[in-house]
């Protein structure tokens, strides 16, 4: 019985000690890893931080292929089938009308938050006039160059600046940069809704551009 006792305990000793062993390696291996992610946090900062002068750069290079590929897709659809939308109701756009919201928004960001200009509100009919194919794709092409001169002319420190977003709730600041990342996401938005467009009336949309990042 001595001994069954003497072998319990002992057992119970090695699982211990085993355990303790255990908790102490995945500290060591924690602490360490957490130096390790330091270290690449700061080398990442430091990377962040010697680019932030290609930001625009690389905005004004993704952007010119942002437009070349907008301009394909305009002209992938047929002239009669610009007034083409999937469903009848009366909130979804046509394949013109969607062009014509995308440039509409870049014209008017550039012009509020780039230039610092006041808002100007658009006529009620906006997007349901200048809507043929001629019209559409020349209104795109000037939207995309309005905002590629005012980016050219801005230098990094400019582009650092807060603006309001007047259009939101809680009116956040955001810096024109993040102005930059809107209208490029807000464009590939509603870029990819025409392709669905093209491919509902059996046409191949053109094939997808990539961005020269730096």
């Amino acid at each position: 019985m001595k001994n069954v006792i003497v072998k319990l305990r002992f057992s119970t000793a090695l699982i211990l000690l085993i355990g303790l062993s255990i908790m102490m390696y995945s500290f060591t291996t924690a602490k360490e890893k957490g130096n390790s992610n330091t270290k690449e946090n700061c080398y990442f900062t430091e990377v962040s931080e010697k680019k932030s002068s290609e930001r625009k750069e690389n905005f004004l290079a993704t952007w010119q292929v942002s437009k070349t590929y907008t301009l394909q897709v305009i002209d992938a659809m047929p002239s009669s089938k610009f007034n083409y939308k999937p469903v009848k109701v009366d909130s979804v756009r046509t394949f013109a009308q969607q062009f014509k919201h995308l440039g509409g928004i870049l014209q008017g960001m550039n012009s509020i938050f780039l230039n610092d200009q006041p808002p100007i509100a658009p006529p009620s009919d906006f997007e349901k006039t200048g809507l043929t194919k001629s019209e559409i794709k020349e209104f795109v092409n000037a939207s995309f160059d309005a905002v590629t001169k005012t980016v050219k002319g801005m230098s990094d420190n400019d582009l650092k600046e807060k603006r309001t977003m007047i259009f939101m709730p809680n009116k956040p600041d955001y810096s024109k940069y993040a102005y930059l990342d809107f209208m490029r996401e807000h464009t590939a938005h509603h870029r990819a809704q025409t392709l669905v467009y093209l491919r509902l009336n059996r046409i191949t949309p053109p094939a997808q551009q990539y961005f020269p990042i730096k």
